[in-house]
C-alpha cells in the first residue's frame, strides 16, 4: 500500500489520536509535514523514519516525537506489517489551559527524535495512549476537557522519561548511510539546478541504480524529496516576505514560475497566490 497526496497544509485539527495496526507493505509516497506537534509509539514490527535528511530504526516499545514543520515520512523497514499509535496535537488546543511557565511540549525541543523505553515505561505508555485513543473516538460528553487533561498528563510523563534518554542510534546498511547523504546533499543544495547527472557524478553511481535504490529505500523519488524541500521554503517565504512569487519561484531552485505553481498546487493542493492571500503574516 502506498499513501499518497500528503499536502503540507497549514489548516490542521486541533487533536488527533489514531491506532492502527497493519499486516501489508505500507509506504508513504513522499516527505510530509505538518502545524501539529506528532507522538509516534510503535507497538509492533519494525518501521524506517525518514526526518529530514536522517534515517531512523523505528522498533517496537519506540517513542518518536516529531516536531512541528518537520519533513518526515515513516515507512517499512524489512518485513511488513505493524501496529503504531499516533498522536497528533496542535499547541493551540491547549492553550486555554494555564500552565504558567511550564513548556508542556519541551519533549519536543530537546533533540530527542527517538527514545528507547524500558519494558515497565512500555507498560504505562501504551496504556495510557490506549485511553486516550479511547477517549477520543467515544466522543462523550466532556471529552474535549478530558483528552486535553490526559494529554498533559502524558507530556508531563514523556517529558520525565525524556529526562533519562538519548536519542537513538542504531547501525545502518550502506545503502541507508548513501540514501541519507544523498538528502543532505538535496537540502543543501536546493537552490540549484538539479540533474540526475549532477548526482550520479557526486556520489560515483550510474544515476539509474541511485534512482532505484533511492526509490527502493525510502519509498518515494529524489524528486519528490527536492519538491518537499522546496514547497515548504517558498511556504516560508510566502508567509513571511514580500517577494514575488517569481523572485520566490527562482529563489527555490524552480527557473519556470509556471512549474512552480504546478509542483506547488500539486503539494499544497492550492497556487501560491492563493497560499499568500490566506496564510500571509504581511
Amino acid at each position: 500500500m502506498i499513501l499518497q497526496n500528503h499536502y503540507f497544509s497549514e489548516i490542521c485539527h486541533d487533536f488527533k489520536a489514531d491506532y492502527v495496526k497493519r499486516d501489508t507493505p505500507f509506504f508513504m509516497e513522499s516527505y510530509h509535514y505538518h502545524k501539529t506537534y506528532e507522538i509516534y509509539y510503535c507497538i509492533e514490527g519494525e518501521r524506517r523514519l525518514f526526518l529530514k535528511d536522517r534515517i531512523y530504526h523505528v522498533t517496537a516499545g519506540d517513542l518518536v516525537f516529531i516536531n512541528k514543520y518537520e519533513l518526515h515520512s515513516v515507512n517499512d523497514w524489512t518485513t511488513p506489517g505493524h501496529a503504531r499509535i499516533v498522536l497528533s496535537i496542535n499547541d493551540e488546543w491547549l492553550e486555554s489551559l494555564n500552565m504558567g511557565d511550564i513548556d508542556i511540549f519541551s519533549c519536543f525541543h530537546r533533540g530527542i527524535v527517538v527514545a528507547e523505553t524500558n519494558p515497565k515505561q512500555q507498560e504505562w505508555v501504551l496504556n495510557r495512549l490506549l485511553e486516550i485513543v479511547d477517549e477520543y473516538n467515544e466522543k462523550a460528553f466532556g471529552s474535549d476537557i478530558r483528552l486535553k487533561a490526559m494529554t498533559i498528563d502524558l507530556l508531563i510523563a514523556l517529558n520525565r522519561i525524556l529526562d533519562h534518554c538519548e536519542d537513538k542510534t542504531s547501525p545502518h546498511s550502506q545503502k541507508d548511510k548513501m540514501i541519507s547523504d544523498i538528502m543532505q546533499y538535496l537540502t543543501e543544495h536546493y537552490k540549484e539546478d538539479f540533474s540526475l547527472e549532477k548526482i550520479s557524478l557526486e556520489f560515483g553511481y550510474s544515476k539509474n541504480y541511485l534512482c532505484s535504490l533511492f526509490k527502493q529505500v525510502s519509498g518515494f523519488s529524489m524528486v519528490a524529496y527536492l519538491n518537499a524541500i522546496r514547497v515548504k521554503e517558498a511556504q516560508r517565504l510566502l508567509k513571511s516576505t514580500k517577494h514575488s512569487i517569481a523572485e520566490i519561484s527562482e529563489m527555490t531552485g524552480y527557473e519556470n514560475i509556471t512549474h512552480f505553481g504546478r509542483v506547488f498546487k500539486e503539494v499544497t493542493g492550492c497556487s501560491p497566490l492563493s497560499y499568500r492571500k490566506k496564510f500571509s503574516h504581511k
